[in-house]
């Protein structure tokens, strides 16, 4: 059978077909347990704009420093994304959550960031995966 054969025979509410995605049980309920989760992202997109405009527009003359107009575009979008970024993982930690407490299946990698698990690894993830995104960043930034 061909592979338009298959998916024109394949009905759409068949999902043994669909390919895996990671997380993807906590991510269908994350957007089906609430409509607004697109509004709070934005939401969390807006205040992460808002807040990195006060770094990016300050007055060079009151002790701001003086910064491109590309640097403070990056700015404000690095603070929309880290802003949306936020919000994202705690409606997902609100999700893993209630699906530990219902006994749900929950992905180990999921649980062992937010679930009700050992606390210090939990705070060692965290603090590892800071320490990691700093690097990143860091070596991505060292030549601009």
């Amino acid at each position: 059978m061909a592979a338009h054969e298959w998916a024109l025979n394949t009905p759409p509410w068949d999902r043994s077909a669909m390919a895996k995605v990671p997380f993807q049980r906590e991510i269908e309920d994350l957007f089906a347990s609430d409509k607004s989760a697109i509004l709070k992202l934005l939401g969390g997109a807006f205040v992460g704009a808002i807040l990195s405009m006060r770094v990016a527009l300050k007055n060079p003359g009151v002790g701001g420093p003086t910064f491109s107009t590309t640097t403070k575009a990056v700015i404000i979008i690095g603070g929309a994304v880290f802003g949306a970024l936020a919000v994202l993982l705690l409606m997902l930690r609100d999700v893993v959550i209630h699906r530990v407490e219902e006994g749900k299946r929950v992905n180990p990698i999921l649980r062992a960031y937010f679930g009700k698990g050992n606390g210090c690894l939990m705070a060692f993830l965290w603090v590892m995966t800071v320490i990691f995104a700093t690097f990143v960043v860091t070596m991505l930034t060292v030549n601009l």
